[in-house]
């Protein structure tokens, strides 16, 4: 049968194709009763399994969360067979593509704490979702987030062994995998199954374009991409993207997490300038703390360095101590102004083109070269 816009499908009649995926294309459609509905169909017949898995699960669990889509009725004896979904009229979760503002800060994570409250409810009824991803959050009119697609959610007790080999990826070891590369956990890319904690996962690459405008690379910090951020907030990202699936936060925690940093970020921007006076607080803070560390470096040092003269005192006399000091007294200046540029560059975090330019004193620019 060929689905086209005005043609029929039982009693529901096709408004319009509004998306696809790598398993199945969505229409709008109306009922008899002119109520909206989307219809789901597999792109290719061999695919009529993931609508089965799909409607099996929300036969399973009829108490789904709220703003959590389920099936509302499976036709798959129909040619071509298809799902009848709640229609949800909103557009999907974009993340900014550029660094985003302070406001938009405050809007991503308001929305990763609302897509966190989602999949809180989803694996308290033990379920995993296994595809967290911008086109599966739907924002509606009001502002609230919706999670759909459980095509590839997983329940516990009945962990999904076999997957589709069409529009799948092949695992190290050979076994098929579904879902998106991009927010796919190590652990389920490596072959094993989905789990709370890879969703968890998934949605830390979500967080991070949403703070951002840009997904995790290795070696770069999101603080370096977006310095607007809070201090908090790179801290947990690093847990949420962990290649340990068990150093990762549990829902809760996330959600905690969540909650004080949607806190800050609206006191924040309560202030006049507010982010801009924490980013400078914060960096003063840095530079105070790595001084503050210089200092009791020295300190130990030169307290090592009374404590042993003490001693020398105490077993050789005050003659022997007095040409020792004459002798390690220049030896240790040399080595002070020699070891400027370290505490600069190790301790005070003082980049090296801003200091190691520098010119002046003729004692200055032997130190510095």
């Amino acid at each position: 049968m060929l689905l086209e816009p005005g043609g029929e499908v039982d009693e529901y009649r096709l408004v319009r194709r509004v998306g696809a995926g790598g398993f199945s294309e969505v229409w709008l459609a109306t009922n008899a009763a002119g109520q909206p509905r989307a219809l789901k169909f597999p792109r290719i017949a061999e695919l009529t399994e993931h609508l089965r898995r799909e409607a099996a699960l929300s036969a399973q669990v009829p108490d789904l969360p709220e703003r959590v889509v389920g099936v509302e009725a499976a036709r798959l004896a129909h040619d071509p067979p298809y799902l009848v979904v709640p229609w949800v009229e909103g557009v999907p979760l974009e993340p900014p593509e550029d660094v985003p503002s302070p406001p938009e800060i405050l809007a991503g994570l308001t929305r990763a704490d609302e897509v966190a409250a989602l999949l809180q409810g989803l694996h308290a009824r033990g379920i995993v979702h296994g595809d967290v991803k911008p086109q599966n959050v739907l924002v509606d009119r009001s502002g609230q987030c919706w999670l759909v697609d459980l095509g590839l959610a997983v329940h516990h007790v009945r962990a999904r062994q076999q997957r589709s080999l069409a529009q799948s990826l092949v695992s190290v070891d050979g076994a098929p995998i579904a879902g998106t590369l991009e927010y796919m956990a190590p652990e389920v890319l490596a072959g094993s199954p989905p789990s709370p904690a890879s969703d968890l996962y998934a949605l830390g690459v979500l967080l991070h374009q949403l703070l951002t405008g840009r997904s995790p690379s290795y070696g770069v910090a999101p603080g370096a991409l977006n310095p607007l951020l809070a201090s908090g907030v790179e801290p947990l990202l690093r847990r949420l993207l962990d290649r340990d699936a068990g150093r990762r936060p549990t829902v809760d925690e996330l959600r905690r997490a969540l909650s004080r940093l949607v806190r800050e970020e609206r006191a924040c921007l309560g202030r006049r300038n507010g982010h801009a006076r924490r980013r400078i607080f914060h960096a003063r803070m840095a530079v105070l703390r790595h001084g503050l560390g210089a200092l009791a470096w020295l300190g130990t040092v030169l307290g090592g360095l009374a404590f042993g003269a003490w001693m020398v005192y105490r077993t050789v006399g005050p003659v022997d101590v007095g040409l020792a000091a004459f002798v390690s007294v220049p030896v240790g200046f040399l080595g002070l102004l020699l070891g400027i540029t370290t505490i600069n560059a190790w301790w005070l975090g003082v980049p090296e083109r801003d200091y190691k330019q520098r010119t002046g004193h003729p004692l200055w620019t032997f130190m510095m070269q």
